[in-house]
């Protein structure tokens, strides 16, 4: 489903990066970047598709209580 049709957006009224696969290139992150310092981005969204296992994932990770790393 194109994210336009999502939010209600125009063709253009939306920067949208789509990925295949689970991993972000170094490119894909500097054009996420160039969003936001261009067009002060104040929210970034990032979707999958249904039982996206790189977003649960994700979710389980930034749920876990940081820790310092003792040296």
């Amino acid at each position: 489903m194109p994210a336009e049709l999502i939010f209600d957006q125009g063709l253009g009224d939306l920067f949208v990066i789509r990925v295949v696969g689970n991993v972000v290139a170094p490119s894909q992150v500097g054009s996420i970047e160039f969003a936001a310092g261009l067009f002060k981005t104040r929210l970034v969204v990032v979707m999958g598709h249904t039982q996206c296992g790189a977003i649960d994932i994700t979710l389980k990770e930034l749920a876990q209580p940081k820790h310092p790393i003792d040296c």
